[in-house]
């Protein structure tokens, strides 16, 4: 019984990630009450197509609304996503979350962060009652010669 040998050589390769670009959207400061839409791209490095199921975010003021998915993405390939800031009244200051997307590879992970402003000035007329005035009347014109 003769018996064979052969050398078997196994290499660790790493598994391939999908990394989003840009790594962080930006929305930058948006009005409360407004709208604005950015994008990020996922590159397929396999030579395999894979598959993107769903993408969810940790905050509902962010949302990705394009492509509709699921879709397939081609070896090498690249897809752009479009994603929403709905920058809510009263949340006043900077907004972040994670989108998570589900994969074949797993998943992957896009940080998001924009920044809520005052869409206006809500006054109470009530409390801004600076009591009766003279219209044109300026105490301090005496102090300063009389002429402005």
């Amino acid at each position: 019984m003769a018996r064979l040998r052969s050398d078997i050589a196994v290499e660790e390769v790493p598994v391939p990630m999908l990394q989003p670009d840009p790594a962080l959207v930006d929305f930058g400061d948006v009005a409360a009450g407004q709208t604005k839409e950015a994008s990020f791209s996922l590159h397929n490095p396999t030579p395999f197509a894979l598959h993107v199921a769903r993408f969810t975010s940790s905050a509902e003021v962010f949302a990705v609304v394009q492509p509709s998915l699921p879709l397939e993405l081609a070896p090498d390939g690249r897809a752009e996503f479009s994603v929403r800031f709905t920058a809510i009244q009263g949340e006043v200051g900077i907004q972040q979350a994670v989108l998570t997307g589900t994969t074949d590879l797993g998943a992957v992970s896009v940080p998001v962060a924009g920044r809520s402003l005052w869409s206006g000035l809500e006054t109470d007329m009530e409390a801004l009652d600076f009591g009766a005035r003279t219209l044109g009347f300026m105490p301090w014109r005496r102090e300063i010669g009389g002429s402005i």
